[in-house]
């Protein structure tokens, strides 16, 4: 039986917490990410239009608006790339680990 107050009782909400934390920073990361991909490809296209009206003064235009939609989607593939966990459940993790140490300290 767990006994009130303890450490032990204290975990369970602290990993959903810190679960449900990572999940939205990855969901955020996730949407940036798949923005920028699809701006990237958005000025691919308006490059190649570029080049195919390279004959008169439109290509100047698309080629611009190449330019900033792949700036804008570069900078948000890089955010979101960013925003993306490195260490997913971190902290659970240091968790764990200290109640097997204090595990070990009291069966020794």
């Amino acid at each position: 039986m767990p006994v009130h107050g303890s450490a032990r009782s204290l975990r369970p909400p602290h990993r959903r917490e810190e679960f449900r934390s990572e999940v939205a920073q990855a969901k955020a990361g996730g949407i940036a990410l798949g923005t920028g991909a699809g701006l990237a490809v958005s000025s691919v296209s308006l490059f190649l239009t570029a080049i195919a009206l390279a004959h008169g003064k439109p290509w100047v235009t698309a080629a611009v608006e190449g330019i900033v939609v792949l700036c804008l989607g570069s900078a948000l593939a890089f955010w979101g790339w960013k925003a993306l966990p490195r260490r997913p459940l971190e902290q659970t993790k240091a968790r764990a680990l200290a109640d097997v140490k204090q595990f070990k300290e009291r069966i020794a």
